[in-house]
């Protein structure tokens, strides 16, 4: 009976449950229902932040011709008699019959002579930044000798072409002379040609163009195509007797001879002595040099008698020039923009001038630098035996350097950064112990630099102090 009893709930429990609503199936889910996660792997380099330097701006072509000037004489230094050294790489050698081609493909490689018969300078060229130079070392006296107390050293720049004639006692002492026209490619580029040096103050002989010259010192010869043959006579003294009369020419002079013929390089008119043309001898590579000289100033030949055993004066560059504060002022100036009345030098120009005795001699400039980074440069070269002392004005801000004399010698450097001072400023030069001498100016501007707003000639207002 206890039996039935417990079997009866048992059942209406049952049928309850089977009642009751089913609850739906559990779903089991697959691997490609699962989210997937790509694991990164970390980096074990660590990369900090960069900073990026500021582009170097491009050198003017002043900079590029100067680094060339100097550059020669270090990468060919020590030139032995008889050979030609590539100093910058706008120029090519060109081999004498049945020689080998000279290699002449890197500055300071070097050819000799003898296997050389032509070689070609070429002007400046903006994209690559490059400009011709080349500088040699030939037998004077005697002929085919070896000595360089003996010898004339020689530096062709810019579009020209120097051959040899081969009619010489020696290579490259007989010389057919053709030089370009002035180059495009940069203003403040010298006209291209080629300088002579003769050894100390011995005579050196050679011709050029078939004009038999004889000079001691240093000489700058130029050929322009059916124009003239023009030797000027930067330091020394030069002679010919091309005409069947002797003819001396004194420093301060050229040889003028007009040139034609089929060629147009060959002298087909009167030669003549003219006082030294400046047009002709700015911006000249002169510190390429073995000897560093000065031009003189022009003079009529009847102004410089030729002296039986002249003296040259030869210096050495200043080899740390006087350099200023990167941005020297700041504000207004106190007395406002002023000017300066007196001869203007302007930017990449080369003058000459007098000192009296006792005296001074003043030259008025515009800086025309606009950045902290330009330069205004000035080199004057003494001519005898005096130093030269340099004292720079602001006709603005008033006296700024005074009795600057960085060497004691006959060459002074002097290189400031000027930019956005404003109004004129003046040089003044003079002698330690106030002697009376000539000398040369060349200004410089160097870096970022722009036209001056003075004219190029004629006095301007005098400052107001």
């Amino acid at each position: 009976m206890t039996s039935r009893r417990l079997l009866i709930p048992l059942l209406l429990l049952a049928v309850l449950m089977g009642c009751a609503p089913q609850a739906a199936p559990a779903v089991i889910p697959t691997v490609a229902a699962l989210p997937t996660v790509t694991p990164v792997t970390p980096s074990a380099t660590f990369l900090p932040p960069t900073w990026t330097p500021s582009p170097t701006p491009a050198p003017s072509c002043d900079q590029v011709i100067l680094g060339a000037a100097q550059a020669a004489s270090r990468v060919c230094a020590d030139l032995q008699v008889g050979e030609a050294c590539l100093a910058s790489q706008l120029a090519s050698a060109a081999p004498r019959a049945g020689a080998a081609a000279p290699v002449f493909t890197l500055p300071g490689e070097r050819a000799p002579l003898s296997i050389v018969s032509r070689i070609a300078t070429r002007a400046y060229d903006p994209p690559s930044f490059t400009w011709g130079m080349v500088r040699f070392q030939a037998a004077a006296n005697p002929p085919g000798g070896t000595d360089p107390a003996q010898a004339v050293a020689g530096l062709i720049f810019g579009q020209v072409t120097l051959s040899d004639a081969e009619n010489g006692s020696g290579p490259f002492q007989s010389l057919l002379l053709q030089t370009g026209p002035a180059d495009s490619g940069c203003a403040s580029a010298p006209l291209p040609g080629v300088l002579l040096q003769s050894a100390d103050d011995r005579p050196a002989d050679l011709a050029l163009n078939g004009l038999a010259v004889r000079f001691q010192g240093t000489i700058l010869a130029r050929a322009e195509v059916g124009v003239a043959l023009r030797v000027s006579i930067l330091n020394g003294r030069a002679e010919t007797s091309a005409t069947g009369s002797r003819l001396e020419a004194p420093a301060g002079t050229e040889l003028y001879v007009p040139l034609g013929g089929a060629d147009g390089y060959t002298p087909s008119g009167a030669l003549e002595i003219r006082p030294l043309d400046s047009g002709q001898t700015g911006f000249l590579p002169l510190s390429a040099l073995p000897r560093v000289v000065g031009v003189g100033p022009a003079v009529l030949p009847t102004q410089a008698p030729i002296t039986p055993n002249p003296v040259y004066q030869t210096a050495m560059p200043t080899p740390t020039p006087t350099l200023t504060p990167v941005e020297p002022f700041v504000g207004t100036p106190p007395a406002g923009i002023q000017t300066y009345q007196g001869k203007r030098i302007m930017p990449g120009s080369t003058v000459s001038g007098q000192v009296p005795a006792g005296g001074v001699d003043r030259w008025v400039f515009e800086p025309v630098g606009y950045g902290p980074e330009s330069f205004d440069s000035f080199e004057v070269t003494a001519f005898g035996a005096w130093d030269p002392v340099l004292t720079i004005e602001s006709a603005t801000w008033g006296v700024y350097q005074a009795d600057v004399n960085a060497s004691e010698g006959a060459i002074e450097a002097y290189i400031a950064s000027l930019a956005g001072s404003g109004g004129d400023w003046r040089i003044v030069i003079r002698d330690t112990e106030g002697r009376a001498g000539a000398y040369t100016l060349r200004y410089i501007c160097q870096g970022p630099c722009q036209p001056p707003t003075q004219a190029v000639t004629g006095p301007t207002a005098a400052p107001a102090s």
